[in-house]
């Protein structure tokens, strides 16, 4: 790959590695620094419109008041384990076995189920 010396300031070619490499080092520190000014200019506007377009919130009035005595709170029941949903159960048993026979899920009806002792 050549650079075209059109390109160039002085129209002279690149013939060592270390011009070329030079050129290209160049060339990334403008691009970046193009980049990098221009998000500079961006966070300045937004900073900009912030101020400009922003409500101002209204300030809190603080009041000091004596804060209330601490209230014990009796403390709260322990969840209760209650069964599934048979409408549930029969729901994921149904899906289980669609996916086993790969088939729709109206091609067939669970009737009843039993339920086994856990080990």
């Amino acid at each position: 790959m050549s650079i075209n010396p059109m390109f160039l300031s002085d129209t002279a070619t690149l013939e060592t590695m270390a011009d070329k490499l030079s050129y290209g080092l160049q060339t990334t520190l403008l691009g970046m620094s193009v980049v990098f000014a221009v998000l500079i200019i961006l966070w300045a506007v937004l900073g900009i419109f912030k101020l400009v377009f922003a409500k101002p919130e209204a300030k809190e009035v603080k009041t000091e008041t004596a804060a209330p005595a601490p209230t014990v709170s009796a403390p709260e029941p322990a969840p209760v384990y209650s069964e599934p949903d048979d409408g549930e159960l029969v729901a994921v048993i149904t899906a289980a076995i669609a996916s086993m026979l790969d088939a729709p899920e109206t091609s067939f009806r669970v009737v009843s189920f039993r339920r086994t002792a856990k080990k």
